[in-house]
């Protein structure tokens, strides 16, 4: 059986509500989850630990607690059992990409559901798209872990501004953390050559999308005029932009943290949690389920039905 001490804060606390006998409702309410996501993290506890169901997960749960005598695992065990504890609090705790762990990988452009499509495009192999990729995993990995550093190399080298017509979403992501990371120099240089370009570049990127890159370009310019001023709603402009509004809440999740308004911070840092765990449930519909190991219902899914699940996933 699995010991109490390899569970996460946040697998402690479902425990700990289910102990308690709440609904599934109910422990969404507290948790600050809808009641799907909440049935979602339920079901990974009990396969983690190998429980049949909510009432061997309670009893479990309970036992183990009334062995926690020992005082240093005593002090653990208190903090563990925190109801207030979320994604959001270890995120601001540990930093966003080590938070997420594993689940980034659901999350940002050239993610698994991209990875996924291309096999059932059958593209997945293309030497062009493997380069594209891992150029775009690791911008999008600095971006979470705050390494801005990488962003101004790419930058210097010309890697950013190629990007605009192979994948403009990566190029926003360097855009963006030339901003976060004070290049305003090269953020600048990065969006006039975007500006500069006619026709068919120039829509590459919605307005909406170049109007967050510049207010983010301005964006420490504008908090040292008026300390109060907030981020704007981007977010609901994006909604139909699943990437783009990840990245606009990664950037708001940094911003937050380093202004010292921490529960919009963790605010962000809980979204971005939600939308991995809603990702991963949508690939594992299609017989994707990458972190159990499981590929083979995926390739015979593909074989069946590949042009209809590739288009279908190229939207996750």
């Amino acid at each position: 059986m699995t010991a109490l001490m390899q569970f996460s804060d946040t697998e402690i606390q479902l425990l700990q509500l289910l102990s308690s006998g709440l609904s599934c409702r109910d422990i969404a309410g507290r948790m600050g989850l809808t009641e799907g996501t909440t049935r979602v993290y339920l079901h990974h506890l009990y396969r983690k630990g190998h429980f049949h169901g909510r009432a061997s997960a309670a009893a479990w749960f309970q036992k183990q607690s009334g062995r926690a005598n020992e005082s240093a695992r005593a002090k653990g065990c208190e903090q563990a059992h925190r109801t207030d504890v979320s994604f959001g609090e270890i995120a601001m705790r540990s930093g966003l990409q080590s938070a997420l762990g594993a689940m980034n990988i659901f999350l940002g452009p050239h993610s698994r559901a991209w990875e996924v499509a291309a096999r059932l495009r059958g593209t997945e192999g293309a030497e062009s798209d493997e380069g594209l990729r891992k150029t775009s995993r690791t911008l999008w990995d600095a971006l979470l872990a705050g390494n801005w550093q990488v962003a101004k190399q790419a930058s210097d080298d010309g890697t950013i501004a190629a990007l605009l017509v192979q994948s403009p979403v990566d190029y926003a992501v360097g855009c963006a953390m030339l901003a976060l990371g004070g290049y305003t120099f090269a953020a600048e240089g990065a969006l006039q050559a975007y500006e500069g370009r006619k026709g068919k570049a120039m829509r590459l990127l919605k307005r909406s999308e170049i109007e967050f890159l510049v207010w983010l370009r301005d964006h420490e310019r504008r908090r040292a005029a008026d300390p109060e001023s907030q981020i704007p709603r981007f977010l609901g402009v994006f909604a139909s932009n699943q990437v783009f509004r990840q990245l606009a809440v990664a950037c708001a999740f940094h911003l937050n943290a380093r202004w010292g308004t921490r529960d919009e911070a963790v605010r962000h840092a809980n979204d971005l949690w939600r939308e991995a765990i809603l990702i991963r449930q949508q690939l594992q519909d299609f017989g994707d389920d990458v972190l159990a190991g499981s590929l083979s219902p995926l390739r015979a899914a593909a074989a069946a039905n590949a042009p209809v699940q590739a288009t279908e996933l190229a939207r996750v």
